[in-house]
């Protein structure tokens, strides 16, 4: 709202956790939540001015609500929304311009913890994962930030659990080096046994 651009990825980039708020002027657990001060709290101690390991937005997400709305002067709204608050506060005016990122806003006010290799560790009601003990909890879970030139990691399985039959094993592959990842060999054990491997080559980047 103050005409500073923020780029999500050069703060994960630079190593930093970051927790997203997503509410609505006329929410009220969203304003109740907001009343708590938590997220302003651990932005105070965690952001630029603190110890400058993480980062942390409060995004105004109903794109019909207004600027008075967000100041609470307008007529659809719980109160004053941005005096008092230090951390960056963000007006969407399209639902698309958030959801284009691939998180999405199913309910108010929903939340966003994402670690610096771009993945969401959290995600859920506001008032359940940010509290300011849990956001400090967050902090030092994270994987580090890429460092080595060669660092497959593995993020997940996602084939199937259960069969009677063969399956194919589906594996999340990320690049958490700083070269591009060009190829990798995955292999599946039963104790020290292997027993499927898979040589990847692509061109995946950091």
């Amino acid at each position: 709202i103050n005409g500073t651009v923020h780029n999500l990825y050069d703060y994960t980039d630079a190593g930093k956790m970051v927790v997203i708020d997503v509410s609505a002027t006329w929410c009220g657990p969203c304003w109740s939540y907001h009343g708590t001060g938590a997220l302003n709290d651990f932005y105070l101690a965690h952001g630029p001015s603190g110890a400058n390991d993480a980062m942390a937005f409060f995004i105004e997400g109903d794109p019909s609500t207004t600027s008075a709305d967000l100041h609470g002067t307008g007529t659809n709204t719980q109160g004053d929304w941005v005096t008092g608050e230090s951390l960056p506060i963000i007006d969407l005016t399209t639902t698309a311009s958030f959801e284009n990122t691939g998180m999405v806003i199913p309910y108010f006010p929903v939340m966003y913890v994402i670690c610096p290799n771009r993945t969401i560790i959290k995600a859920d009601v506001a008032g359940s994962i940010g509290t300011l003990s849990l956001l400090n909890s967050y902090i030092g879970t994270c994987p580090a930030a890429a460092s080595a030139p060669v660092d497959a990691a593995l993020l997940s399985y996602q084939g199937a659990t259960k069969a009677c039959n063969p399956v194919d094993l589906i594996v999340k592959l990320q690049n958490n080096g700083t070269s591009p990842l060009t190829a990798a060999t995955i292999t599946a054990t039963v104790g020290s046994t292997q027993v499927a491997s898979y040589n990847w080559s692509g061109n995946l980047a950091t």
